[in-house]
Order: C-alpha cells, then structure tokens, then sequence
C-alpha cells in the first residue's frame, strides 16, 4: 500500500508540474475508475476521451459506470469507440442512440493496413501513402479509416476551443 501512495503522490506532483508549463496535458489511464489517482486526474481534467471496444458489454459498462460516477459526464466526455467495424450492429449510430448521445460517436475504424504499419514500423510510411487515395472512395477502409480520423481530431480540436473560449 505504501508503494501505491508514492506513485499516487508522483502522479499528481507531475502533472501539477506539467500545467505550469503546458496549456494542453494528455493522461492515458488504465480502465476502470477504482483507484483514488485514477478518479483524481479524470475529476481535474477538462476533457475525458473514454475509449471503448465495439462490444456489447462495453457499452453496457458505459451506462452503468455512468449511473454509478459522477466523473464521466457527457459534457466532460467523449467516447472514442475502437477498432470499429461499420458492418456491426453496434454502429456509432446505433450505440450513440443507445446510450443517449447527443453527437454520433468518435470511431476509430480497424484498418489491417494500419495495423500492419504499427507492428513493422511503418506508420509514417503508411500515412504518406494515403496522399495517393482517392477520398471519394467511401467504400475504401482506408479512406473510411482516415475520415474517422479526421472526424475524431476535429470533434477534440472543437471540445478544446469551446473549452479556452470559457476560460
């Protein structure tokens, strides 16, 4: 136990540290909302980009956490769902209905061309060779997958403008 409060203490002595100094700090926290440093950082943060997988469960475990926490609010969070696939039932749309969700949900489609670049090392390789595509091919995964993205990259640039206009 006493380890865990001096990793805690550690979290939150560096991201204190790192405000002083960056308008803009990105957590990536393990799932669930358990630990105290956990449900801390999300409390503190302005903006909360919960990933979730195109599942069942996960969606369920969306309303319930939200029934049980305050913290995931849907004016704080925006749910990024991954490895999408359009062909499920669990669509954006449909999970976006679902679970009360006044904007279609972020995706981040999975492309196995992507996922190729990751394991070799070739991400930078694979997003120069998406200026060749032909973006009307909507019907393309690769297109889909760079049109999610830029969808999901506007909606957080968005969130974040709203969020310095307040300030």
């Amino acid at each position: 136990m006493q380890e865990y409060e001096k990793l805690y203490s550690a979290y939150k002595e560096i991201i204190n540290i790192a405000k002083r100094y960056y308008d803009l700090i990105f957590v990536d926290l393990n799932s669930g909302l358990k630990d105290k440093a956990t449900k801390e950082i999300l409390q503190t943060s302005d903006i909360i980009i919960f990933n979730v997988e195109q599942k069942l469960k996960e969606i369920e475990n969306i309303t319930k956490t939200r029934e049980d926490s305050d913290i995931l609010t849907p004016k704080k969070t925006m749910l990024l769902m991954n490895k999408y696939d359009r062909e499920s039932k669990y669509t954006a749309k449909n999970v976006s209905r679902e679970l009360g969700e006044k904007k279609l949900i972020l995706t981040v489609p999975y492309t196995i061309l992507y996922s190729e670049a990751i394991q070799e090392g070739t991400t930078a390789e694979f997003f120069i060779g998406l200026r060749s595509k032909n973006f009307d091919d909507t019907l393309d995964n690769t297109v889909f997958f760079t049109n999610e993205l830029k969808r999901a990259n506007e909606a957080i640039i968005y969130r974040m403008q709203e969020l310095q206009m307040r300030v």
